[in-house]
């Protein structure tokens, strides 16, 4: 494979679930986070909607009901994955709105109401986890056993660099790993803060269920930084997320492009060097991916704007070591 392979805020909303037992309920419940992404005990803000989706007025909602911190329900993955046990206390969730009355509300259909909420990831739930679910269940009144959808938050621990990739469909977030890539994160920091490489790029090459790839001077997958870097293969498998830097057929011959994977492809893995994965802006990425294109080249120019990195306190970015 030739040098070609690849999140504006994020508003995670989905269709909230109804009790079972009550399937004529009017009410819908969702839940919104504007960032994807966050460090243990940063404040996270949150909207919980309530929505009249059924035919006839619904019962009256109550302020005690609605504003129960204990409404708010948060699980950090066990070690084999998938939604845990261990719930967030109710004093880490705090009710902001002081919108509803004191008589509560009743929604007409087609009718919402919206209620704000300010949230910390605390560090019994955030110790050994890299991503958090949420969800709003009514505990009270007419909306008890009420799910809204789920939320997922990706942990960060303030020990890495942060990417800000900014393009002309959105903003992507990135961790970087140097860890396990040193030498291709000292480059790809060196490249984007130092040299300004990848300001007014474009992405040259995306491919639907599968990434979207920019950084080539050229804009046609063809230029360099002027050198090539030594491959750093590690055990982390191209999944969807992942951030790869492309490279030719020939050992050692990576440089300046990279890749976002919008796609598991697990056949990369031990073949291309993974030093990175996406925080924010997954939604952007697949809508690159998305573009119309021709021969995996996109008919109009997608923008790569400007990529910058944000170094934890005391972080010294090495000298590259050049192949």
């Amino acid at each position: 494979m030739r040098s070609s392979i690849l999140i504006s805020t994020l508003l995670v909303v989905a269709t909230g679930l109804c009790a079972q037992d009550d399937p004529k309920h009017p009410y819908d419940l969702s839940i919104a986070a504007k960032r994807a992404s966050v460090f243990p005990q940063q404040a996270v803000d949150l909207t919980i909607t309530v929505k009249n989706d059924g035919e006839t007025p619904g019962p009256n909602l109550t302020r005690a009901s609605l504003l129960a911190v204990k409404n708010l329900v948060c699980a950090s993955p066990p070690a084999g994955g998938g939604a845990g046990s261990a719930k967030w206390k109710a004093e880490f969730a705090v009710a902001t709105s002081d919108a509803v009355p004191a008589g509560g509300i009743l929604l007409h259909p087609g009718e919402t109401f919206t209620l704000q909420m300010s949230v910390r990831i605390p560090d019994s739930v955030a110790e050994g986890a890299r991503v958090v679910y949420m969800e709003w269940k009514g505990r009270d009144g007419p909306m008890k056993d009420f799910r809204s959808n789920q939320v997922v938050l990706t942990l960060q621990d303030g020990k890495r660099p942060i990417a800000t990739v900014e393009t002309s469909e959105g903003t992507i977030v990135l961790e970087l790993w140097p860890e396990k890539a040193p030498n291709h994160v000292a480059n790809f920091i060196t490249l984007a803060n130092e040299r300004k490489f990848y300001d007014k790029r474009i992405f040259h090459r995306v491919i639907r269920g599968f990434m979207v790839q920019t950084g080539c001077p050229e804009g046609t997958g063809t230029g360099s930084p002027g050198y090539t870097i030594p491959d750093e293969f590690n055990d982390t498998s191209f999944r969807k997320g992942i951030l790869g830097m492309a490279k030719t057929g020939a050992p050692n011959s990576a440089g300046c492009q990279f890749f976002v994977m919008v796609a598991d492809k697990t056949h990369l893995d031990g073949k291309y060097t993974a030093f990175g994965r996406v925080l924010e802006g997954q939604d952007v990425a697949d809508k690159i991916s998305n573009v119309r294109a021709q021969q995996d080249r996109p008919l109009q120019d997608v923008k790569l704007k400007k990529v910058r990195v944000a170094l934890p306190k005391g972080y010294v970015n090495p000298k590259i070591k050049k192949s």
